[in-house]
């Protein structure tokens, strides 16, 4: 009996786990395989250019990429319209391999169902899938998955801790505080593919010029900001004059798919910043230059300190309205990252 020809299937719906996709694929040498992706979530109106630009920095093969809309996962109308291209492009017939950025949400159900799947792999979404989510009103998700897909699904509790389905988990960052993937999956390290990924596009963040003390803010979704991002900008150069006495250049990197206005920067601070253009992960760049790292406790924030691209002393978080904030500091402290106190909370 002639074996089903096996095709990896990979579901990305961000930059990062785009990234985790094309390590895996050159970890493993695959060769056949297909790739649902979607631009970053957020408000940027170029994020199908910003998505296009990163494929063509990861060389992969277009031929092999299924487009869903940004928000297919979690907005049920949005859903509905993908769901029919994903079926003219998966063939049920054949034998497909899922490894999957994220467990929940419409489009990852439906894809399981579709192709058949007990069991699927993990790979890397960031900071989402470092933590173990307890998910609520399961039994009547359980109950309006069922229905959309004609077939019997039972959503845990945990998406992670004690989740059977898991076969393995690909990421960059083997040992965390408290990490369920540690003692409950095996865990298969993409960090050396990743390495190599960022010293072939290592960009240059600002020319040096040792005049200035070059402080780098990253900056969460803008959501986060209840005072908003010029309120937060004005607060963090108080903080740098305060703190550091040095004439300095604040250079500010986006969250992927988010953009700010020019209304939105006051005159007051807009000399004195300078914002990266472009939605490439903050990895890829140059860290020779900078004084100091600003950032709110995201994946940006470990993967840096964990790759070695800047001293460790040089990198802090600071705080932000975030769910899980908790159990996200305590992951912080466990890696001896330290607190910039530049305001009570944005």
């Amino acid at each position: 009996m002639k074996t089903r020809e096996k095709i990896t299937l990979f579901l990305s719906l961000s930059n990062l786990s785009l990234i985790s996709a094309f390590c895996i694929i050159n970890k493993n040498n695959i060769t056949n395989y297909q790739i649902i992706i979607s631009d970053q979530d957020g408000n940027d109106n170029k994020s199908n250019n910003n998505t296009k630009f990163l494929l063509n920095k990861l060389d992969i093969d277009k031929k092999k990429i299924i487009y869903v809309d940004k928000d297919s996962n979690y907005r049920l109308t949005s859903f509905l319209r993908n769901r029919i291209k994903i079926k003219k492009n998966i063939r049920t017939s054949k034998n497909y391999n899922l490894i999957t950025c994220t467990n929940y949400g419409f489009l990852f159900y439906f894809i399981k169902s579709l192709t058949n799947q007990k069991e699927y792999s993990l790979m890397d979404e960031g900071i989402t899938n470092w933590i173990d989510t307890v998910d609520r009103f399961v039994l009547l998700k359980s109950f309006l998955l069922s229905l959309l897909n004609f077939k019997l699904i039972k959503i845990p509790k945990k998406r992670i801790y004690g989740n059977k389905d898991i076969r393995c988990y690909y990421g960059f960052i083997e040992k965390i505080y408290n990490n369920p993937i540690n003692e409950n999956l095996k865990f298969i390290s993409i960090k050396n593919q990743y390495r190599r990924l960022i010293n072939l596009n290592n960009l240059n963040l600002i020319n040096g010029d040792k005049n200035y003390f070059i402080v780098l803010l990253i900056l969460a979704k803008n959501i986060h900001y209840k005072k908003g991002i010029c309120a937060m900008l004005e607060e963090t150069i108080t903080y740098i004059k305060k703190k550091y006495k040095k004439p300095f250049k604040l250079i500010i990197k986006l969250h992927p798919g988010y953009t700010v206005s020019k209304k939105e920067i006051s005159k007051r601070v807009k000399d004195k910043i300078l914002f990266i253009n472009n939605n490439l992960p903050i990895e890829f760049y140059d860290f020779s230059n900078v004084d100091i790292l600003l950032s709110p406790i995201n994946s940006s924030l470990f993967l840096i300190r964990d790759l070695n691209l800047i001293k460790k002393s040089k990198i802090f978080y600071y705080d932000i309205f975030q769910k899980d904030i908790e159990l996200k500091t305590k992951i912080a402290k466990s890696l001896s990252i330290n607190l910039a106190k530049i305001a009570e909370s944005y």
